[in-house]
């Protein structure tokens, strides 16, 4: 539901060329066509199919969750924040942190389950 909120306010501001990175791989295999659809995800996933149409180029990859530390911090914080709520994350030292790292490009160590 997530892609499918970006895809709409990609839409919404004019973007016309997309590029994707999500850290789902069955999402990610669902939208290229590589594997079946579950049942509880084909009204998500095909409407999302059918928002990429609205793009005049669109690319969809797999990334690893710790390969966008970054996105996936601004997540984790942003489902904690009502609409009422005004909150800047460019001010939040952990992301500051987060980018810091990336940019002098210390790899994330990549967690085990």
């Amino acid at each position: 539901m997530a892609l499918q909120e970006g895809i709409i306010e990609a839409l919404k501001q004019g973007i016309t060329d997309i590029q994707i990175e999500g850290d789902n791989l069955l999402v990610i295999n669902i939208i290229k066509g590589l594997c079946s659809t579950p049942w509880k995800l084909q009204t998500v996933t095909e409407d999302i199919k059918k928002l990429l149409c609205n793009f005049s180029s669109w690319k969809i990859e797999h990334i690893y969750r710790e390969g966008n530390a970054a996105a996936d911090w601004i997540a984790n914080v942003g489902h904690l924040i009502s609409d009422s709520m005004y909150f800047d994350p460019v001010c939040s030292p952990q992301l500051l942190s987060i980018i810091h790292r990336d940019k002098l490009g210390i790899p994330l160590e990549r967690r085990a389950s």
